[in-house]
C-alpha cells in the first residue's frame, strides 16, 4: 500500500473536476465521492456597473488581486478612502476641495470663472440671458416689465397709494384717499378704480352722510335713506298712505288712540275712558278685544238687554246661565235654568275629556227632591212633524275598546241595582222575570234553522239554530219500532234544556192508529240525539213528519 506522504502535491489551482475525495455516511453505510473544486468559493469579478474588481483572470482556484482605488483630483482632500471596522472601504467626496480648474471643460459644461464681456458682451446682463437689463433700481420700488427691454422702477409710493392697471401702458399710481373712504370700481377713471365717500343704496348703503340720532330711519328707494326724529316721549310712527310717515304726538293721559280715516294720518287721540262710564256702547260691527286681559263681572252680569239674567259668575268660577230674571245658584261648574237647545244643522256631541289615565264617569242625574218625588229623566230621539218622516232613533253604545281590552257593556238599574245588561259579545243577561203583558206577544226566533232528513229515519242531519224544523225522511215506522238519529247543533251544550214536538203533515196520519213519539237522548256541546218510537197499534204511513225543536242553555 502507498503512503499518505509519497502522493504528488496538488496545488489549487490544478484541481480539476475530477479530483474527488471518498466520503462514507456512517449513519446509512454508504460511500460517496466529492468533487473538491465545489469546496472553493466562486466570486463575482464584475461589479453593478461591469466594472472588473480585480487584474487578471479569476476563477475560484485563483488567488484575488484588487485593482488600486485613488483619486485623480490634486486638490488635497477632494477625495478620501477609510476603511471601516468591518473591512469594507468607504470612498467619500468632499464637494468644497473640488479644483474646477483641473476639470475638462471643452466637452462639459462647467466654468471656472465668468466673464460678461467674454460670455455676453456687456458688463450688464441683458433680461434676454436672464438678467434685468438694468445697473441699477430704486429702492423700494415697484418692478415693471418691458418685454426684452430692461426692468424699470416705479418711485417709492406713499403710505396707502397702490398702483392700478390702466389698460393700455404702464400701472398708474391711485393715492390713497381720505380715511374711511371706499375703493370702487369706476369706468370713467383712468386707472378705473376711484376712491368713495359715501355708499349709495344701490351698493347696499345709505346714501348718506349723516342720520338723525335716535331717528327711525324710511327707505326712498335708491335715494339716500331719510330718517324721522322721535325726540318727545309717547310720540308714535304714523303712515299717510302716501309720502313717508310722520310723528304723531302723544295725546293726554287716559286718551285712546282711535281710526279715524278723516285725519290725515289715519288716526287721533279722543277722550273716552271707559273706567268713567256707566254704559259703553261700541260702535256697530266692531269687535271688543280684551288682548288676554281679565274681565271681573264682580256679582254683575252679562246681559242681552242690560237686565240681571245671561250669565253670571261667582268668585269661584263657577257659571250660572239662565232666564226671565233667576235666581243664580252654583252647585256645579255649570249651573242652568231653562233649557238646552241645539242646532240641528250638524251633529252634537257631549263627551269627557280623553287622559292618560282611567276614564271618569259621565252622569246625567235628573233632580232630587227632599219633600216630594224626584224628578224623571227622558232620553229619547227626535220627533218627525211633518213629511211621513221617520222618529229618530235612539242609539245606546258601550265604548270600543283598545287593543286586547274588551268592549263596554249596557247596564240598565233600577236604583242602584243592576236589573239587565247586554255585553260586549251582545248578550242579554236579564237578572228577573221576563213579563209579557199581551196574550198574543212572546218570544220570536225570525232565524229558525231547517233541515230535511235524507234517507231514513236513522239518517243524521245538522241544523245549527236554537230552534228550528228537523222534516223527517218519507218512510214508515212499524208500530212498536224504533229509530234514533243524531242532529249535530253547535247551539246545544251538555246541559241544554231540549224541547221537542212532533208535527202529522196531514189530518189521516194522525187518526189511522198509529202515534209517533219523539225524546231526546245523548246531548253533548254540539250534538243531541232523538230518538223515534211508533207507539199506536199500526204502522205509520209514508208521509214525511217533522220534528220541532227549541234550546234553551244554562251558559253562554
Amino acid at each position: 500500500m502507498a503512503k499518505v506522504e509519497s502522493f504528488p502535491l496538488l496545488g489549487t489551482t490544478s484541481v480539476l473536476a475530477d479530483h474527488v475525495i471518498y466520503v462514507v455516511n456512517e449513519a446509512a453505510d454508504t460511500d460517496n465521492k466529492l468533487q473538491l473544486n465545489t469546496l472553493f468559493p466562486t466570486i463575482s469579478d464584475n461589479g453593478s456597473a461591469g466594472q472588473l474588481l480585480h487584474t487578471g483572470s479569476l476563477t475560484n482556484l485563483t488567488q484575488i488581486n484588487l485593482k488600486k482605488i485613488a483619486a485623480a483630483s490634486t486638490s488635497s482632500g477632494a477625495l478620501t478612502a477609510t476603511t471601516h471596522g468591518d473591512g469594507h472601504l468607504l470612498i467619500s467626496l468632499v464637494e468644497n476641495s473640488l479644483d474646477l480648474s483641473n476639470c475638462d471643460n471643452s466637452s462639459s459644461g462647467f466654468i471656472t470663472t465668468v466673464n460678461l464681456t467674454s460670455n455676453v458682451g456687456s458688463t450688464i446682463l441683458p433680461v434676454a440671458n436672464g438678467g434685468t437689463g438694468a445697473s441699477s433700481l430704486t429702492n423700494g420700488g415697484i418692478l415693471l416689465g418691458s418685454g426684452t427691454g430692461a426692468v424699470t422702477a416705479m418711485a417709492v409710493l406713499a403710505k396707502g397709494s397702490i398702483i392700478a392697471g390702466d389698460g393700455t401702458t404702464d400701472p398708474a399710481v391711485v393715492t390713497v384717499g381720505t380715511n374711511g373712504y371706499l375703493l370702487q370700481a369706476d369706468s370713467t377713471a383712468g386707472a378705473g378704480v376711484s376712491w368713495l365717500q359715501t355708499l349709495p343704496v344701490a351698493n347696499g348703503g345709505t346714501g348718506a352722510t349723516t342720520l338723525t340720532a335716535n331717528g327711525v330711519l324710511i327707505g326712498n328707494g335708491t335715494s339716500a335713506v331719510t330718517s324721522v326724529a322721535l325726540a318727545t316721549k309717547g310720540q308714535i310712527l304714523v303712515g299717510d298712505g302716501t309720502g313717508n310717515p310722520s310723528a304723531l304726538t302723544v295725546g293726554t293721559d287716559g286718551q285712546l288712540l282711535m281710526a279715524n280715516a278723516a285725519a290725515g294720518n289715519g288716526v287721533q287721540w279722543i277722550n273716552n275712558h271707559l273706567d268713567l262710564l256707566d254704559e259703553f256702547v261700541m260702535p256697530g260691527s266692531t269687535v271688543l278685544d280684551m288682548n288676554n286681559n281679565i274681565i271681573d263681572l264682580g256679582t254683575g252680569w252679562l246681559s242681552g238687554n242690560g237686565t240681571a239674567e245671561g250669565i253670571n259668575i261667582d268668585a269661584a268660577g263657577k257659571v250660572f246661565i239662565g232666564e226671565d230674571t233667576p235666581t243664580a245658584f252654583f252647585d256645579t261648574a255649570l249651573n242652568i235654568i231653562g233649557d238646552i237647545s241645539v242646532s240641528n244643522t250638524s251633529q252634537f256631541s257631549m263627551r269627557g275629556k280623553a287622559n292618560s289615565g282611567a276614564g271618569l264617569v259621565m252622569s246625567f242625574i235628573a233632580g232630587g227632591s227632599t219633600g216630594a218625588s224626584a224628578g224623571g229623566m227622558v232620553i229619547k230621539g227626535g220627533d218627525s212633524t211633518g213629511g211621513n218622516g221617520n222618529g229618530g232613533s235612539l242609539t245606546l253604545g258601550g265604548g270600543l275598546k283598545n287593543g286586547s281590552g274588551d268592549d263596554g257593556t249596557i247596564v240598565f238599574k233600577t236604583g242602584d241595582t243592576e236589573a239587565m245588561s247586554i255585553t260586549a259579545a251582545q248578550d242579554l243577561n236579564v237578572k228577573k222575570s221576563i213579563i209579557f203583558d199581551s196574550a198574543t206577544e212572546g218570544i220570536v226566533y225570525t232565524s229558525m234553522g231547517t233541515v230535511t232528513q235524507a234517507t231514513n229515519h236513522s239518517t243524521a242531519v245538522t241544523v245549527n239554530a236554537m230552534a228550528g224544523v228537523i222534516t223527517l225522511a218519507a218512510v214508515v215506522l212499524a208500530t212498536g219500532a224504533e229509530a234514533q238519529f243524531t242532529i249535530t247543533n253547535s247551539a246545544v251544550q251538555a246541559d241544554s234544556l231540549i224541547l221537542l214536538t212532533v208535527d202529522s203533515p196531514v189530518e189521516g196520519s194522525s187518526t189511522d192508529d198509529s202515534c209517533m213519539l219523539a225524546q231526546v237522548t245523548g246531548k253533548a256541546d254540539g250534538a243531541f240525539k232523538v230518538i223515534l218510537k211508533n207507539v199506536g197499534d199500526a204502522n205509520t204511513d209514508a208521509n214525511a213528519r217533522k220534528i220541532n225543536f227549541l234550546i234553551i242553555n244554562n251558559s253562554v
